[in-house]
């Protein structure tokens, strides 16, 4: 069957008469900003403040036309997998279609209306979603929100093009997915189903008019391109036109998909052709599938209030390591292939496990999930309503259903799947803003209450998911669980009382756990560089007007100040700021990463067996949609923050954690008699299996001279499988002035290493000539130190361009730090520095 995307876009104001190329006539998408950009039309809307520039843009209608040839067959049919939002479609001046769903396939079959072998002409007019959303809001029913405007939750359309706390408000319109016309005479339908139920099984059905040739290949092992084929083979029909097989483990050698870090992502491909006694094609598909079972355990507690929410994967217990993904451009027709492939290679480096698709986002392209399978990263995968008040009006809902029920059965195959869910902060929207919400109804009466929106996640969802027989598990919304939306005992927490609410210090993150953390995070600034491209010189300070524009959080600089003046020395200048604020927010987010996977342990449940008090934490957020300041670990142009490197320490297998009691800065002012901590010293484990033959031990440092006044001797200890072993509790005297260094090793070699502040940094008394030493040995940089140094970074080169194992890590005399380097860029690797304290490149 041929299949041609279209492509060769044009557009035009429905008022002109002159048609404009779009940016690239090449592509089979187009949009109306990054075409309104190319012609000069509009300023960059990343710019300095020029978002408030281009609002004319979402309040009104554009037109867009291509023009295509059509071959001789007997039908023909055009596919639109992502028309955002509201289009009339007109094929040769007959409308074919109306759309008003951005997340909904549309397939039309156009034979009547197409000419072969001549131009045709596709028209799209293409309403604005704005106007049009106001228009059912006011007429249809007011709906609220907590971001963005109302009128966003009567339109099915990527929520966060309305304005969220991160991004803008910039109101696109455009093919974001390909349009593709398919001619045939014969047309393959096919479905494939995996089970592990008496051994890994794999089902075939299929229709077609003519011979079925399949053929069975293992093209990902986890560690490379390795295909193997398994099998070439003709199927025989049950009836004329009607195949089915089924294939097992005694078949061929299937083997299981892990995630990342518990062992290989094994997938496979079963290829499908049709062809005629002449064995001349007709049709083809590819269905890639692999073996796998995820499951989400909430178990009740014998000792202690509420459930459990963690994962299993083959029956293993699995620690989720995670963040969460927004959409990672404000124009999703600026997104490439390669542009997901390189952000979830970042998650997978970093040792993520799993992500988390918010809400108010999109259903992600397939790339997305075929390289989460390819990578082992799982997907908690929201459906799209996020922080509102949706509708229950039946024409609403019944656009909802055919939306689930295509996403669905789109991504359900995804041996990356791991978790359906139905909102983001719905519930919580519910609570906050009183609306009817009895927990304890299960009626399913809830169209016709102030919260409709539960209609949809407790009955419109749970109806598609049983008709699809999905196996996915499905949990109602996030957060949700235990008596109300922030429950600690039960389900999963948005843990926002670090950076919103009591602005908790995250020294004391362990006071704030849960049993799933599925958002939590410290807003940092970009990188200098990023900002350097998207703000003018004289605004390039941290209290800018345009930079303070940057920030789209409300009340965020009160908040942001208070963390970083509570707890590092704060640079004036913006270069130096950034790297104050990122350090900062490297601290958060291993303190509290740290603290929580304490309660990674085994307890028991109600019904006898094994049970943990907290399964998991996604950290908000991996990405960004635009130059902004947030709660990102990686910045918009892809460039890692410090807190990037300090995640993926956090979410080793295994890991030395320490918890400081005693007089810390919020108790600055005791005097030096109390000046004394107790560190108690931890071993987590996520892997599977219990690590033995490990030797732990520790030095003490002066802080201000680099001299070690304690070493232990090494004690044999073992990392259990999925749990923690408390080592010991040691004692400092003068805490103030030292730092602790701890190390776990195997064989000569480090497994796991932490030191240990005295906090809050800004109080620390630093040396103020410490002597780094770097050597470079091809593609790896050995740093030492002769004092101890918060936070020392290298610098190799623009960081688009440069990767490291590690940066932004401590150091202390007697390492050797060992930081292996990759670089796209030519000539000899050269490597500089900077560390707390020191904000200047050396």
């Amino acid at each position: 069957m041929p299949a041609t995307k279209l492509s060769g876009w044009s557009f035009k104001a429905p008022k002109s008469t002159e048609w404009n190329d779009s940016s690239d006539m090449t592509k089979a998408t187009c949009e109306i900003f990054p075409d309104l950009l190319a012609i000069g039309a509009i300023p960059n809307p990343f710019e300095n403040m020029n978002e408030l520039e281009v609002q004319w843009v979402g309040e009104s209608d554009w037109e867009y036309r291509c023009f295509f040839e059509a071959a001789q067959y007997g039908e023909h049919e055009l596919v639109f997998e992502g028309l955002d939002t509201f289009c009339d479609v007109y094929l040769n001046g007959v409308k074919i279609l109306e759309t008003q769903n951005m997340f909904l396939k549309y397939e039309v079959n156009i034979t009547p209306h197409v000419k072969a072998d001549t131009r045709n002409e596709l028209r799209l007019y293409f309403h604005s979603a704005l106007l049009k959303g106001r228009d059912m809001w006011e007429h249809l029913g007011r709906t609220g929100c907590s971001n963005g405007e109302g009128s966003r939750c009567w339109v099915r359309k990527a929520q966060y093009h309305y304005g969220w706390d991160w991004g803008p408000m910039l109101m696109s319109c455009g093919v974001y997915l390909p349009i593709t016309l398919y001619s045939y005479n014969e047309k393959l339908t096919s479905a494939v189903e995996t089970s592990l139920e008496g051994g890994l099984r794999v089902n075939v059905n299929a229709k077609g008019n003519g011979k079925l040739l399949a053929k069975i290949s293992h093209y990902w092992k986890g560690k490379g391109l390795e295909t193997d084929n398994l099998a070439f083979f003709e199927l025989e029909p049950f009836s004329e036109g009607i195949y089915s097989r089924e294939f097992t483990s005694s078949d061929f050698p299937f083997v299981l998909w892990y995630p990342n870090q518990m062992g290989e992502q094994n997938l496979y491909s079963l290829e499908l052709v049709l062809v005629n006694n002449s064995y001349e094609v007709l049709d083809k598909k590819i269905h890639k599938f692999a073996f796998r079972k995820i499951e989400l355990v909430e178990d009740e507690y014998k000792s202690e209030s509420g459930s459990s929410f963690y994962f299993k994967v083959n029956g293993v217990p699995t620690f989720a390591n995670g963040t969460n993904w927004i959409p990672a451009h404000s124009f999703l027709t600026q997104l490439k292939d390669e542009d997901y492939s390189a952000w979830l290679e970042l998650a997978h480096a970093s040792n993520q496990n799993i992500v988390r698709i918010w809400g108010g986002g999109i259903y992600e392209p397939e790339i997305f999930y075929e390289e989460c399978d390819r990578l082992g990263i799982m997907v908690w995968q929201d459906f799209m309503f996020a922080c509102g008040q949706y509708p229950g009006e039946a024409n609403f809902i019944e656009n909802v259903r055919k939306e689930v029920a295509y996403q669905i059965e789109r991504l359900s195959k995804h041996p990356s799947l791991a978790l359906f869910c139905g909102n983001n902060e719905d519930y919580q929207y519910a609570e906050s803003h009183h609306l009817q919400w009895d927990k304890n109804d299960k009626s399913g009466n809830y169209f016709h209450t102030t919260f409709p929106g539960r209609g949809i996640y407790e009955v419109v969802i749970p109806d598609e998911l049983k008709k699809a027989n999905c196996e996915v598990a499905y949990h109602f919304g996030s957060p949700y669980g235990g008596s109300y939306t922030h429950d600690p005992a039960a389900g999963d927490t948005h843990m926002w009382q670090i950076w919103h609410g009591r602005k908790e210090e995250y020294q004391k993150a362990d006071l704030l756990g849960a049993r799933f953390i599925s958002e939590f995070g410290m807003e940092s600034f970009p990188s200098y560089e990023t900002l350097k491209e998207y703000i003018e010189e004289p605004s390039l300070y941290p209290q800018s007007q345009i930079v303070e524009f940057h920030n789209k959080a409300k009340d965020s600089l009160p908040s942001l100040t208070k963390y970083m003046y509570n707890n590092v020395k704060v640079e004036s200048d913006l270069e130096g700021f950034i790297f104050s604020n990122q350090i900062m927010q490297s601290e958060c987010l291993t303190f509290a990463l740290n603290l929580w996977r304490l309660r990674w342990k085994k307890v028991e449940s109600k019904s006898g067996g094994t049970n943990y008090q907290n399964g998991g934490s996604i950290v908000w957020q991996l990405d960004d949609c635009w130059p902004v300041i947030s709660w990102s670990i990686v910045d918009h142009l892809r460039r890692p923050k410090l807190s990037y490197y300090a995640v993926k320490r956090a979410f080793e297998k295994q890991k030395l954690i320490t918890k400081r009691n005693g007089k810390q800065g919020w108790e600055r002012f005791a005097p030096d008699s109390q000046d004394t901590a107790d560190i108690e010293i931890w071993v987590s484990s996520t892997s599977e299996t219990t690590e033995t033959d490990l030797l732990y031990r520790y030095r003490v440092y002066e802080i201000a001279t680099g001299k070690a006044v304690f070493e232990s001797a090494s004690t044999p200890i073992k990392a259990p499988a999925n749990d923690i072993i408390k080592l010991q509790n040691v004692k400092i005297d003068h805490q103030k002035s030292k730092v602790v260094y701890f190390e776990v090793t195997s064989n000569g070699k480090i497994v796991t290493s932490a030191i240990d502040w005295p906090q809050p940094l800004k109080y620390v008394q630093y040396s103020t000539t410490p002597a780094i030493s770097l050597a470079v040995n091809g593609d790896e940089v050995s740093v030492s130190t002769t004092h101890p140094v918060k936070c020392l970074e290298l610098h190799c080169g623009d960081p688009k361009n440069v990767s490291y194992d590690d940066n932004g890590f401590d150091l202390v005399p007697g390492q050797s730090k060992k930081v292996k380097v990759k670089i796209t860029e030519s000539g000899p690797l050269q490597a500089k520095y900077r560390f707390y304290l020191e904000p200047q490149w050396n």
